[in-house]
This record gives C-alpha cells, sequence and structure tokens, in this order.
C-alpha cells in the first residue's frame, strides 16, 4: 500500500541519518487543576440541559527522557479527570486516564523526526491541529524546511478487522506536507493536508499560507487562509474559502493588545461548509487566556467561529482583545468580539465578551476566575437569551 510505503521510506530515512551517541537524564513534572464551572446555555439542543454547575479536576504527569544528544521520549498522561460526584473510582475509560504523549524523537543533521502519541499544528492552527498516533519528520534547510505528516486515525474501520483493508474495513488516515520559510523580515509557509476514510470516501482536503511578520518592537502582523475541498462519500461535497488576520501589539511591559480580522465565504446549499480538516483548539480569537487558555470557554467554537450560523453562511467577525500585567503577581485579559453571517440567515449576528483574570497565588500556585458571554439574535422567536460561562481555577505545577 502507498501509505505504508511512505511510513517505511520515513522510517529509512531516519535510520540513516541517526549515529548513536551516550549520555542519559531524566525529568517529570506535571500539574494538579481543581475548578468549579457553572455555564447557562438557554440553546443547549446536544444534551438538553440549559444550566450546569460543577467541580472537575485533573492530575496531568508528565515523564521526559533525553536519552542522549540525538534521542529523546516523552510519556504523558492525565490521571483523574473527571467531574466530582462520580464516586472514589469513577467507572474504567477515558475520565480516568488519558495518555496523550507517548513518543520518541530523533534528530541528527537537519532531519527531526517524531514518532508515536504526539500534537501538532499546521497554517497557525486554522488548517490542521490534532492530538495523534502518526510520525511527523522534519527536514531544516536554513531558512528553509520540509515538513511531512503521517496520522493513523482508525485502523480496520468502525468493525475494527484489522486484517483487511477492504470495504467497512478500510482504514482512515491522514497526510500533509509543509513548506516554511523564515528570516529576519518575517517568517511563513505553505501547506497541505488531506484525510480519507477508506470505508466511506469521506474525503477533506485542505491548503494553507500563512505569515507572521514583525512591524517593528511594537507591532507584528499575522495571518492565514485556507482552501477546503473533498465529499463525504455520499454526494455531498466539502468546500471553504476563509482568511484570518491580526495585529498584535506590545504597548510597554504591562500592556498588550490586538485585533483579529475573520472572514469565510459561505457555501452552496449543496455543499458542506469545512472549516479545518482536524480542529484541536490551537485557534481561539474567542477563548480564555492565561492559566484558562484550552481550558474552559471556547465561546467562539474555535474554528468553528469561520461558520457562525452553523449552516454553511460563512462569516465577517472582528475580536478585539487587552491583556494588563497589573502587578507581578496579577494578569487581567479581556475580549470584545463581533460576528455575523455572509448571507442572509435567522442568525443575524452574535456579540461576544470574554473576560479572565490570573493571581500568581505563590510559587507554582496560580488563582484564576474567567466569565464568558455570547449574545446572538435572531430573525424568528428563536431564543435571543445571552449564553453565559464562569470558571474559577486552581492549579498547581510541579
Amino acid at each position: 500500500m502507498k501509505k505504508l510505503a511512505l511510513v517505511i521510506a520515513v522510517v529509512f530515512i531516519a535510520a540513516f541519518f541517526v549515529t548513536p551517541v551516550t549520555a542519559s537524564d531524566f525529568s517529570a513534572g506535571g500539574q494538579y487543576r481543581f475548578e468549579a464551572v457553572s455555564v447557562d446555555n438557554p440553546r443547549d439542543t446536544d444534551t438538553g440541559v440549559e444550566k450546569e454547575t460543577y467541580f472537575d479536576q485533573r492530575m496531568r504527569v508528565a515523564f521526559s527522557w533525553k536519552v542522549n544528544d540525538n534521542v529523546s521520549a516523552q510519556l504523558r498522561g492525565d490521571f483523574a479527570e473527571f467531574r466530582w460526584g462520580d464516586g472514589y473510582r469513577p467507572e474504567a475509560g477515558g475520565d480516568t486516564l488519558m495518555v496523550d504523549r507517548a513518543w520518541v524523537k530523533i534528530n541528527q543533521g537537519p532531519l527531526t523526526l517524531t514518532v508515536g502519541q504526539q500534537g501538532g499544528d499546521w497554517g497557525l492552527g486554522t488548517l490542521w491541529s490534532d492530538q495523534f498516533q502518526g510520525i511527523q519528520a522534519d527536514f531544516a534547510f536554513n531558512p528553509v524546511t520540509l515538513k511531512l505528516l503521517y496520522v493513523k486515525e482508525s485502523e480496520g474501520g468502525t468493525d475494527g478487522n484489522v486484517l483487511t483493508d477492504e470495504g467497512d474495513n478500510d482504514d482512515t488516515d491522514t497526510y500533509g506536507a509543509s513548506l516554511l520559510y523564515a528570516c529576519d523580515a518575517f517568517s511563513g509557509g505553505l501547506s497541505f493536508a488531506t484525510t480519507k476514510n477508506g470505508a466511506t470516501n469521506d474525503t477533506k482536503t485542505g491548503y494553507s499560507l500563512h505569515v507572521v511578520a514583525p512591524l517593528s518592537d511594537m507591532f507584528t502582523l499575522s495571518g492565514a487562509g485556507e482552501i477546503f475541498s473533498g465529499d463525504d462519500g455520499e454526494g455531498i461535497d466539502y468546500a471553504g474559502t476563509q482568511l484570518h488576520a491580526a495585529l498584535d501589539a506590545t504597548f510597554s511591559d504591562t500592556i498588550k493588545g490586538g485585533v483579529t480580522v475573520i472572514w469565510a465565504n459561505d457555501v452552496d446549499s449543496n455543499e458542506s461548509q469545512l472549516t479545518s480538516i482536524a480542529d484541536d483548539a490551537v485557534f481561539k480569537p474567542l477563548d480564555y487566556d492565561g492559566a484558562l487558555a484550552y481550558n474552559n470557554g471556547n465561546f467562539g467554537g474555535n474554528t468553528g467561529i469561520f461558520d457562525v450560523s452553523g449552516a454553511g453562511y460563512g462569516v465577517t467577525a472582528i475580536v478585539g482583545d487587552l491583556q494588563i500585567n497589573v502587578t507581578e503577581a496579577v494578569t487581567l485579559w479581556a475580549k470584545l468580539g463581533y460576528a455575523e453571517p455572509n448571507e442572509d440567515h435567522n442568525l443575524n449576528s452574535k456579540v461576544y465578551a470574554v473576560a479572565n483574570i490570573d493571581y500568581a497565588w505563590m510559587p507554582a500556585v496560580t488563582l484564576s476566575g474567567g466569565v464568558g458571554y455570547v449574545a446572538p439574535d435572531y430573525d424568528d422567536t428563536t431564543n435571543d437569551d445571552a449564553l453565559i460561562g464562569a470558571t474559577v481555577q486552581l492549579s498547581v505545577s510541579f
């Protein structure tokens, strides 16, 4: 199979480049996190529960090895991640232990090869971002870097039959390539990713062009654009064209801010709008920052912000953000956003407001709090009440 040949080729390239040396270092660390969360969502159609209030926790532990100058490894897991009240021994499964990193990294000369369970993102996170099982191979030839990607999404289809790749037992795989360039004036690159479910012929393909350019000591401009295509194997085509640009500013040692403009084209009625190949919340213009980032909130739906209606009508949006280091121990973040579909739709617009605070209580201990508000405007009698989410968090790093 072509995919097997690609994997074997990458591994043989790695073996060619690597030479052994001796040395060994081991380190361990992690984080404990406790939260009190309250969410009032008057349009929760998934669970039927409009308001949720609960406590939850997570114990994250990471073990890292530097085997020698060429080889390193990491094992990281989230232990006892569940809502309080599930009992002293919750049912075994994803709520009790989730290993999200289990990889080895081999580097020699221009090659860096990472094999195993890992995480990654391309195109500023708007083309593809995921925690995955697979292989990444980076070839650095300054100022150009070539990155290759293989991801095993599923083996043996829905039936789990790994003995054949035929029919319903075919696999789902992701492939990608990225060509990056960096110099003193800017960095950027062109990226490609595609994923195919062999059992259903569901195929998603995307291309991304991104750039990051420091304009001065104060301002940095960044942006990315993506084009998506494919089909679901049942007659529905995927389509999507989107852009975002951000201007970030460092006004002083204590104040930072920025503005992000987001746009996506609407798709035809017989198409499904695609906003990413895989979305692991790397691009999050409307979410908490600081210690609460990549956790609670997600008020803008991450790359879902490119389809604010959820019905393929695209979006035009703007988000402003501000960060204030009040003291060495206290940092404030705030975001204000407005988004509306590009075509006439029952949803006219959404207004977003997000604010959170970190307090470094003592070394390794942080207290955080955040509030998010999303106010929609509908044409019909759909409930216009705002979604309100709030969280308080204690985090301890070790």
